[in-house]
């Protein structure tokens, strides 16, 4: 709100156009919004046929719980509680795709923190809720340190 008040008593002042940028969620989410002291004609834009296209497009198969290696596809670190949580979202060789997480106190969170992850081939296996759990972390040649 701090920015869009900014823009609006500029604007005010000079005129022309302003653009704000924001962050919000977990920096997951971003915003755009551009502001004008002239009225501009409105452009309607149907996005139907797009979603549509999209929403044709396969979806990625997701292997059943079992013990297995993988690539790391995407990951994040999970601060919000005690103790941070690893979760990798990663590719079995056979393509299928495998959603993984560090186990309460493992030392393979601090690993992911320390050494980048993408692309590392991690080694999982189900625990008694049937949750993939990962057992193993060996970053990828080319990751950074």
């Amino acid at each position: 709100m701090h920015a869009i008040a900014e823009i609006v008593r500029r604007l005010r002042a000079t005129g022309g156009l302003g653009l704000i940028g924001a962050n919000g969620g977990f920096l997951s989410k971003y915003s755009v919004g551009v502001y004008g002291t002239a009225a501009r004609p409105f452009k309607p834009f149907d996005s139907k046929p797009l979603q549509a296209r999209i929403d044709a497009w396969p979806a990625p198969v997701v292997a059943a719980p079992a013990a297995g290696q993988g690539t790391v596809t995407t990951y994040t670190i999970d601060y919000s509680g005690p103790e941070p949580r690893g979760m990798v979202v990663g590719q079995l060789a056979s393509g299928d795709r495998f959603v993984a997480m560090t186990d309460k106190d493992s030392p393979l969170v601090q690993r992911m923190i320390d050494e980048e992850p993408l692309g590392a081939t991690v080694t999982f296996a189900p625990d008694d809720k049937g949750r993939l759990l990962l057992t193993g972390f060996t970053p990828s040649s080319s990751s950074r340190p």
